[in-house]
């Protein structure tokens, strides 16, 4: 019988006991105590969803000194060849704190998601260790369903109060797990509340890790690495291992031979090669890493035969809302730089070692390929001056390229002024090709063009505009008359319809013919038949052909 396969699950423990498939990453346990360049506080930085969690968690159940015997857990995975390792098993009081969930739009939600991350990781403490004897102070405070009653700076207190105890009580030094360190932060920048949010993560990371000496060592993971003067002030400590770094390269994401055991597994390695063009093609220290959270849903879905295995699932875990943010405040330059990569070209840009969210605003255009990078949606394929740190970057794989596609027209829409939208809708509604055109082809030079699934990329933008319009009802390939039609909208109040047939030009002189051709296919399958039925007498027809980002419009 097969084991099944890991479906978005993040608790090492559950994936074990429940006898799961689990890619073994174990041998992050030996890294962790070995590679030690004098700092014993370790930032891992990863794109979100490839394994942060589940390795944290990994490492929780492996040095957590805890009344439940957890060393069986390891018992079949790689480390259990490492007795050296295995001596450090269960040894260490562990504090983990996840601040994965605390993003919230609004300051006030996101003290209490802050809060909230920290009285959970004090009632595990607490759980694991429950002969520690403690006031009736800290009991109040674990147990506070109101998570306002203390402020923040009471619970990092408590467990710099339980460090001590912890320590003394077994003679070992404790160790602290926290993932997804900038998840609060990335919010706060986006949402207009940063400088608040970074103070309070200084004050905490600070009060943690720096000249902590109950600490054994910390391992924090994010997505990107915040500068030192914004979040790491003080801490001498830090030692940061991104993904340009050789170590712990493997660990994050699975490997080609990974995947190749997996595939064999279960019975699938037919579909080999649909998988690396859809989930490969990211580089983490020089090693070949497949996105994987994407493989496990794939996988999960063509072992259940279910339905478009292969899909975009990435893009969906997560906000877009500081690359959305960024987007909308840079010039034209990087929709350029993104038409390049859409058509997989490649470009030269440089990359920082650190992210200054204060500066961001004044340095989009250089930002944003570093916060690209690190958040998964590029590739680093070779350092060209090692002086300037310039890299050459291309998009990783089919995923990706689908993802930025959809990220940036999504962008395009939202960068068209509400008036204008609106005076190109009503250009259509009153039949005025000529505005329309004007309008449109003002619109589509700040849109990136490409030479896959073209049609559809203008399809969209034409989708978007039409759904911004207020009080009309938008419908996209629907079948009505004899045949499928590209794009309808009609008023609400059923006072005029609009249908609309795109083709895609290869050269600007064929434009006009292509117009009409889209034109009369309107006219020839009878597309109008959805809208008479409604009763809808005043309907208009336009076939618009594109050629680059130029567009020809006939009626």
């Amino acid at each position: 019988m097969f084991k099944d396969v890991v479906n978005g699950m993040e608790d090492f423990k559950e994936i074990i006991d429940e006898d799961l498939y689990f890619v073994d990453k174990s041998l992050l346990i030996k890294d962790i105590l070995t590679i030690n360049r004098g700092a014993n506080v370790k930032l891992i930085t990863r794109p979100r969803r490839f394994g942060k969690t589940v390795n944290q968690s990994m490492l929780y159940y492996f040095f957590n000194k805890s009344t439940d015997n957890n060393g069986y857990l390891f018992d079949n995975l790689m480390i259990s060849n490492y007795p050296d390792i295995m001596k450090h098993q269960g040894k260490y009081p562990t504090i983990s704190i996840s601040f994965k969930d605390a993003k919230s739009i609004n300051y006030d939600t996101m003290i209490k998601q802050i809060n909230n991350s920290l009285q959970y990781a004090l009632k595990n403490l607490f759980a694991s260790n429950n002969d520690i004897i403690v006031s009736n102070d800290i009991l109040d405070l674990i147990n506070d369903n109101t998570l306002i009653k203390y402020d923040y700076m009471s619970y990092i207190s408590t467990i710099q109060s339980l460090m001590i105890i912890l320590s003394k009580m077994y003679g070992t030094k404790v160790v602290i797990l926290i993932d997804e360190y900038d998840v609060p932060i990335n919010a706060a920048y986006t949402n207009g509340f940063y400088n608040e949010i970074i103070s309070i993560m200084q004050d905490i990371l600070g009060s943690l890790l720096k000249t902590n000496v109950y600490l054994k060592f910390a391992v924090i993971t994010g997505c990107l690495r915040i500068s030192k003067e914004n979040i790491f002030t003080g801490l001498n400590n830090v030692e940061v291992y991104s993904i340009l770094s050789e170590q712990y390269s493997e660990y994050y994401g699975f490997t080609n031979a990974e995947i190749d055991n997996l595939l064999a597994y279960y019975n699938i390695t037919q579909y080999k090669n649909e998988i690396k063009q859809w989930y490969d093609g990211y580089c983490f220290g020089g090693v070949e890493i497949y996105n994987p959270y994407s493989i496990t849903q794939c996988i999960y879905n063509l072992v259940n035969n279910y339905k478009n295995p292969f899909s975009n699932y990435w893009v969906n875990t997560s906000s877009n809302s500081i690359l959305n943010k960024l987007i909308m405040c840079g010039d034209i330059s990087i929709l350029q730089a993104t038409e390049e990569l859409v058509n997989n070209k490649s470009i030269v840009k440089q990359i920082y070692d650190n992210v200054l969210y204060n500066e961001l605003d004044n340095n989009v255009d250089e930002s944003i390929w570093t916060i690209l990078l690190y958040t998964g949606y590029l590739k680093a394929i070779e350092n060209t001056n090692s002086i300037d740190d310039n890299f050459v970057l291309t998009l990783p794989n089919y995923e990706i390229n689908i993802s930025l596609q959809r990220l940036i027209k999504e962008n395009t829409i939202k960068a068209v002024p509400e008036n204008i939208r609106n005076e190109l809708i009503n250009c259509f509604i009153n039949g005025d090709i000529l505005n329309a055109t004007t309008i449109l082809n003002r619109i589509l030079l700040y849109s990136i063009s490409y030479n896959d699934n073209i049609k559809a990329f203008y399809h969209g933008i034409m989708l978007g505009l039409c759904t911004c319009y207020s009080d009309t009802i938008v419908k996209s390939n629907i079948e009505s008359g004899l045949g499928r039609l590209d794009l309808m909208m009609y008023d609400s109040y059923k006072r005029y319809g609009i249908i609309f047939e795109f083709k895609y030009a290869k050269t600007r002189n064929s434009m006009n013919k292509l117009a009409n051709d889209a034109l009369n296919q309107i006219n020839n399958n009878h597309y109008e038949t959805l809208l008479t039925d409604l009763g809808i007498t005043n309907i208009l027809k336009y076939g618009i052909a594109f050629y680059g980002k130029e567009c020809y419009i006939v009626k």
